[in-house]
C-alpha cells in the first residue's frame, strides 16, 4: 500500500479509493456511509457549497451533532446565530409523540362523557324535542284539530253561497263534502305517521345516537388521531431523517425557500401546547373579573367614543336631508324637461311600435346588453354615457300597455284536490 501523502485530504477518503480501485463495489458502499458519518460528525469538511457564502464564523457545511439532534428529533435545526428552520418532510419524534399525547386526552374526554350529567340531559331534551312534534304538532295540532277545523271552513263557505244563491248554489255543499274529504283523506295518514316517526326517533333514534356519538369520537381520535398517524410520522421520521442528517448542509437564510424549508420566528418554535381540560369555575372567575377590570378602564373612552359617533351620526343625517333634498329638485327637473318629450311627433312612430310590441321596462331590461351595444357602436357614445342613458331609460322607460287583470284559472275536483294538499296547514 502507497504511502499516503500528508495533508490534504482526509484518511477515511483515501481509503474509499483504495477500496473503490480494488474493485470492491459492494465494501465501498459501506465506506462511503462511514465516511460521510466520519466527516460529518467532525462538523467541518474541505467540501462547501460552491454557490452559497457561509458566514466565517461557522465555516463548515455538514451539520453538526447537535443540529443532527435536532432534525431527528424536531424535525428543525437551530444555525449559530439562534435562527430556527423547520425541514418540511422531516416530522420529527416530537411533533408524533405530542400528537399522541393530544389525542389520547381527547379520547378520554370522549369516553368520559358517558359519566357526565350534560350529555343525558341533552339527550332528553331532544328526543323530547321530537315527542313534542310528534304529539303536540303532528298528532294533535295537525291530525286531531286540523280535520274539524277544515271541515269547518269547507262547510262555511258552502254554506256563505247557499245563502247568497250564487251561481250553482245547489252544488256548493257537494263540493264542499269533497274539499273535505280530500282533506281528510290527507290529514290522517301524515298525521299519524309523523306521530310514529317522531315516536321512533325520540323513544330509539336519538338514545341510539348519543350512546354511540362519544365513543365513535372517542375511537377515532385514539385510532386515527393518537395511533395510525403518529405511527406513520415516527416510521417516516426513521427512514428519511438519518440520511438527511448525514448528507444535508448547514441552514442559512439564503437557502430558505419558503416551501421545502422554512425560516421560523419565535411564536413558530415547536412548544409544548397548552393543557387541553374542561374550563374551571376558577376559570370563568378569573375571565370574568379582568372583563370587569377592563370594563371600568375603559369606561371613558368609551362614553368619548360614543360622544363622537352621536355628533358623526348628526352630522351625516345633516347632509343625507341636504343631499335628498337637492337631488329630488333635479329629479323634479329632469322630469319636468323629458315627459313633454312623450308626445313629440318625432318619438311617436317609435313609441307606437313599442307599445305595440307590449315593449315596457322589463322587456327593456331583458334587452340591456344590446341597447348598450347598440348606444356604444352605433351612436359612438363613452362608457359613462351608455351608462347614464342605461340609467335614464329604467327611469323614463317607454309608456306601459296596460292590459286586463288575468282570469282566474279554471278548476275541476282533481285540480282543487291538489290546491288543498298544497294550502293544507
Amino acid at each position: 500500500m502507497k504511502k499516503r501523502p500528508a495533508g490534504g485530504i482526509p484518511e477515511p477518503l483515501h481509503l474509499l479509493c483504495d477500496f473503490w480501485s480494488a474493485g470492491k463495489a459492494m465494501q465501498s458502499v459501506k465506506w462511503i456511509v462511514a465516511a460521510a458519518m466520519m466527516i460529518s460528525a467532525l462538523g467541518c469538511s474541505s467540501m462547501r457549497a460552491p454557490a452559497v457564502k457561509t458566514d466565517m464564523k461557522d465555516p463548515c457545511y455538514f451539520l453538526s451533532m447537535k443540529q443532527k439532534g435536532q432534525l431527528i428529533g424536531k424535525g428543525q435545526i437551530e444555525d449559530h446565530v439562534g435562527t430556527w428552520y423547520d425541514i418540511w418532510i422531516v416530522p420529527g419524534y416530537v411533533w408524533p409523540a405530542r400528537r399522541v399525547k393530544t389525542y389520547v386526552n381527547k379520547a378520554g374526554q370522549s369516553f368520559a362523557e358517558y359519566g357526565q350529567a350534560t350529555k343525558y340531559q341533552t339527550l332528553f331534551e331532544t328526543s323530547g324535542d321530537f315527542f313534542d312534534w310528534a304529539y303536540d304538532d303532528t298528532l294533535k295540532e295537525f291530525t286531531i284539530k286540523g280535520v274539524p277545523r277544515a271541515w269547518r271552513k269547507y262547510w262555511s263557505a258552502a254554506e256563505k253561497r247557499t245563502e247568497k244563491r250564487v251561481f250553482g248554489w245547489w252544488f256548493a255543499y257537494p263540493w264542499a263534502v269533497l274539499e273535505g274529504t280530500v282533506d281528510t283523506i290527507i290529514r290522517i295518514p301524515v298525521g299519524l305517521g309523523g306521530a310514529a316517526v317522531g315516536t321512533a326517533i325520540g323513544a330509539v333514534g336519538v338514545p341510539a345516537y348519543y350512546m354511540v356519538d362519544s365513543a365513535v369520537v372517542g375511537t377515532w381520535h385514539l385510532g386515527m388521531n393518537a395511533i395510525l398517524l403518529p405511527a406513520v410520522g415516527a416510521t417516516w421520521n426513521t427512514l428519511i431523517a438519518p440520511p438527511l442528517s448525514l448528507v444535508g448542509q448547514k441552514p442559512a437564510p439564503s437557502r430558505v425557500d419558503g416551501f421545502w424549508v422554512t425560516q421560523l420566528s419565535k411564536d413558530e418554535l415547536v412548544s409544548d401546547p397548552p393543557p387541553d381540560r374542561p374550563v374551571r369555575a376558577e376559570d370563568i372567575k378569573a375571565l370574568a373579573e379582568w372583563g370587569h377590570v377592563l370594563l371600568v378602564k375603559g369606561r371613558p373612552y368609551e362614553e368619548k367614543s360614543k360622544a363622537l359617533a352621536q355628533k358623526a351620526l348628526s352630522e351625516i343625517a345633516r347632509i343625507n336631508r341636504a343631499w335628498e333634498e337637492s337631488e329630488k329638485t333635479i329629479r323634479e327637473e329632469e322630469k319636468a324637461a323629458v315627459y313633454p318629450m312623450l308626445p313629440d311627433e318625432s318619438q311617436k312612430k317609435a313609441m307606437d311600435a313599442l307599445k305595440g310590441l307590449r315593449f315596457d321596462s322589463e322587456c327593456s331590461l331583458r334587452s340591456e346588453n344590446e341597447i348598450r351595444q347598440y348606444l356604444a357602436n352605433r351612436l359612438r357614445l363613452s362608457p359613462d354615457e351608455v351608462n347614464r342613458a342605461m340609467a335614464l331609460l329604467s327611469l323614463y322607460p317607454p309608456p306601459k300597455v296596460i292590459s286586463g287583470k288575468p282570469v282566474r284559472s279554471k278548476t275541476d275536483p282533481l285540480l282543487r284536490s291538489i290546491d288543498i294538499i298544497e294550502t293544507m296547514e
